[in-house]
């Protein structure tokens, strides 16, 4: 490949070169900056012609006769780096300075990397980490590269609960390293940044972030910090100018971590820093903490998500790279996810959709309820209600006097009137509503929020619940719960209604997944607004990964709801 210029072509399959290789079949993949710096020709050690990408989760498909603990279709993170765990490096955990041939970062640079669909991984034994139960692709594909390169900044920069924290630059790296450091509570984070556009979306998202310039920002650290700068400074932009605003702006004695791949030497001006006696701590990441990331992200201390901001199939890789390195279209981070199709005939589609597109009210089978039976109905709550079309489907059912327990399912903000409504509908058809629980699961439009949930706990309090109601229902106490909620029912509030963007090839596989119907087939790219529950099944499902809100329709859900979602919720029994 020409320098410039990066193609998709076709690799042979690959094989198992070693005993200590897994063959990894990749389900998602990422573009980090560091493609891009390969891409130009800045990173010196990369050989030509190889596959790059080195953020990347998927599925164990073969393993070398040394590689322990792991099964072929265990769902695996995959390192940037390559180590052998032995050498002097490794075992003190500067696993970036492997002295094995394979070690350092390999994978994307001197090897075949991730935007594939199978990577070999060598010394997979440590290069592999499980992917917790719980954990979606989504949420691990950071961890093996610029999640783990936060995680590592802000171990080394020593960061102590007075400290004032400045980090240059609010990229998808300089994300990652701030929700590093926040893990470490320090007084006040600083973050600056060139781009309005990132500001915003760092202001959304984390609101006690203190938010500057680099034009203001030494000024604004000065202002805001106890001793005359940052007590910590994070450099992570790796922008013309950002080096001597990272020493410029830190105390004397302070630390300044350098995370930043830069394109050109930088200076050193050793005269000028004189007498701040400070202590520069700089290189790669030692990436060996991924376990201890997946076990944060697994318990909701870290959410990464947010930074996905659009999707792509592989086939059309060559658009997700054009988008992410012009920044257009608020872009943070892409996804690149291999698709079953490679082309979609949008005319064969939509025919094909026609034919088996269901009435939603009508092309349903209904259960059989015996008067012995126990029923379980669970609705979700989109906007404080339950979906009109799922009343209208419960009224349909024929109860025969059997007894019931009514489940309202939320997204961390609150089910209002919902729970009433169920048991309303419920006891109207002639159930005999005996419990009502209230649960929580990760919010439909802003997945930040209930993020993980049901979680250990959750189903813990689940189990007693239903000792509870089984209790209550041996005893044949066929009493109604007390439920909260108000006659007449509050109205749905309002939300956003996800449609066709940048990237959309109206195949119309997400007007056959709707399950109101609301998305026409003559145009799948719109939405009927009248029929729409915002239940983001569409985006879920779009092949393209282009269907959405949009970026400031997000930024303003995720503010939005930061005060009545932000707080845990817990799951509620009325018996």
């Amino acid at each position: 490949m020409d320098k410039g210029r990066f193609e998709l072509v076709d690799k042979p399959k690959p094989t198992i070169q070693e005993s200590t290789d897994a063959i990894v079949r990749v389900t998602m993949s990422s573009i980090c900056t560091s493609d891009l710096h390969i891409k130009h020709g800045s990173v010196s050690r990369a050989v030509p012609g190889i596959t790059v990408g080195h953020e990347m989760v998927g599925i164990v498909e073969e393993l070398g006769s040394k590689v322990q603990g792991f099964c072929k279709g265990d769902r695996v993170t995959v390192n940037v780096e390559t180590y052998c765990g032995e050498c002097f490096y490794c075992k003190h955990g500067y696993v970036n300075n492997c002295t094995s041939p394979h070690g350092g970062w390999a994978l994307g640079c001197r090897i075949d990397g991730g935007q594939t669909e199978y990577v070999r991984v060598p010394l997979a034994q440590q290069g592999l980490n499980h992917i917790p139960d719980g954990v979606t692709d989504e949420q691990a594909l950071f961890v093996g590269d610029i999640l783990a390169t936060g995680f590592w900044a802000a171990r080394i920069s020593e960061i102590s609960t007075d400290d004032t924290v400045l980090i240059i630059g609010a990229g998808p790296t300089g994300i990652c390293t701030m929700l590093c450091v926040m893990l470490k509570h320090p007084k006040r984070i600083i973050v600056c940044e060139q781009s309005a556009e990132r500001r915003a979306f760092v202001k959304a998202h984390y609101p006690d972030i203190l938010l500057t310039t680099p034009e203001e920002c030494f000024d604004f650290v000065v202002k805001h910090s106890d001793h005359g700068g940052a007590d910590r400074v994070l450099e992570v932009a790796g922008a013309k100018d950002t080096f001597r605003l990272s020493w410029q702006c830190a105390r004397p004695n302070a630390i300044v971590t350098i995370v930043a791949l830069y394109d050109e030497p930088q200076e050193l001006p050793l005269p000028q820093m004189y007498g701040k006696n400070l202590t520069f701590k700089t290189g790669g990441v030692d990436g060996c903490d991924c376990e201890e990331i997946l076990r944060l992200i697994k318990e909701g201390k870290i959410d990464t998500t947010p930074l996905i901001t659009h999707r792509f199939p592989l086939e059309r890789i060559a658009e997700a790279y054009e988008l992410f390195e012009q920044k257009r279209d608020g872009v943070i981070k892409v996804a690149i996810i291999k698709s079953q199709n490679k082309t979609i005939d949008y005319e064969h589609t939509s025919n094909h959709i026609q034919s088996h597109r269901r009435n939603p009210t009508t092309d349903i089978q209904l259960p059989n309820v015996n008067e012995d039976d126990f029923a379980v109905i669970a609705m979700p709550v989109f906007a404080g209600r339950v979906p009109a079309l799922a009343v209208e489907r419960l009224r349909m059912v024929k109860s025969n006097g059997a007894k019931c327990v009514v489940v309202a399912v939320f997204g961390n903000r609150a089910y209002d009137d919902a729970l009433l409504e169920m048991q309303d509908v419920a006891s109207e058809i002639g159930f005999r509503v005996i419990a009502a629980v209230a649960a929580v699961a990760e919010h439909s439009i802003i997945r930040k929020y209930g993020n993980g949930r049901p979680d250990a706990d959750d189903e813990q309090t689940l189990r007693q619940f239903g000792a509870d109601i089984m209790s209550k229902a041996e005893c044949d106490d066929s009493t109604l719960p007390c439920v909260p909620g108000n006659h007449p029912y509050k109205k749905a509030g309002k939300v956003p209604h996800p449609k066709g963007r940048h990237g959309c090839n109206r195949c119309g596989f997400c007007a056959k997944q709707c399950p109101t119907n609301a998305i026409p087939l003559s145009d799948p790219k719109t939405v009927d607004t009248t029929k729409c529950i915002s239940c983001m099944k569409c985006v879920s499902v779009c092949p393209t990964g282009s269907r959405g809100i949009g970026t400031i329709m997000t930024l303003l859900a995720t503010q939005g709801l930061k005060k009545v979602c932000a707080t845990r919720k817990e799951y509620e029994l009325y018996i």
